[in-house]
C-alpha cells in the first residue's frame, strides 16, 4: 500500500505544473496588454509538456533535458505570475485613486 502511495505521489507533484500552466493562462486572459500574452503561452504549452518527464525512463538523457527545461519553465513562469500580479496591483491602484 506504501509503495502504491508513493508511486502516485510521484505523479502527483510533477503534474501540478499542468494545473500552474492552466491558471497562470487563465490569468493572462484577464490582463489588457500583449505582451504578457506573447511571453505566457509559449512558456506555459513548453511548461505543460516537458512535465512529460516523468513517463521517460530515468537516468537518460531526454529525462534529463526534459527535466531541466521543466525547471527553467518553472522559474519563468513564477516571473511571470509575479509581474502579473504587480500589473494587477498597480492597476487597482489607479482605479482606487481614480474614484477617490
Amino acid at each position: 500500500m506504501g509503495r502504491i502511495i508513493r508511486l502516485s505521489a510521484s505523479y502527483l507533484g510533477p503534474l501540478s505544473s499542468i494545473w500552474f500552466s492552466l491558471a497562470l493562462v487563465m490569468a493572462v486572459l484577464e490582463t489588457k496588454p500583449i505582451r504578457y500574452k506573447v511571453m505566457v503561452f509559449p512558456v506555459a504549452a513548453l511548461y505543460a509538456l516537458s512535465t512529460s518527464y516523468i513517463f521517460v525512463d530515468s537516468d537518460s538523457v531526454a529525462e534529463t533535458l526534459l527535466f531541466n527545461i521543466n525547471y527553467l519553465c518553472g522559474l519563468a513562469s513564477l516571473t511571470i505570475a509575479g509581474f502579473l500580479i504587480l500589473h494587477h496591483f498597480k492597476t487597482q491602484y489607479e482605479v482606487i485613486s481614480k474614484h477617490a
